[in-house]
């Protein structure tokens, strides 16, 4: 998860400060994220273990979640620019 982490969501999130995302996308990106979670710890479309639970055994937030911090956290830095 540390590497899935380090690499894989940092370079999908590369610029997403700035992208307009409409609830597809996030749909999307969330999908993406839990087939990946789900590969990486053994887990198997049978499983039908719910969404929540995987994100709660390996201690991740959802991508909305993600997308929404990094963008909250691009419009303090703007915010605190000087205005020149």
């Amino acid at each position: 998860m540390a590497v899935y982490n380090a690499m894989c969501v940092s370079v999908l999130f590369f610029g997403c400060e700035i992208w307009t995302l409409y609830r597809r996308h996030h749909r999307a990106l969330e999908d993406y994220h839990i087939k990946t979670v789900k590969k990486i710890i053994g887990f198997h479309w049978w499983n039908k273990v719910l969404h929540a639970e995987i994100r709660r055994r390996v201690n991740v937030h959802c991508m909305e979640h993600l997308v929404m911090q990094r963008q909250l956290r691009w419009v303090g830095h703007v915010i605190r620019m000087q205005s020149n």
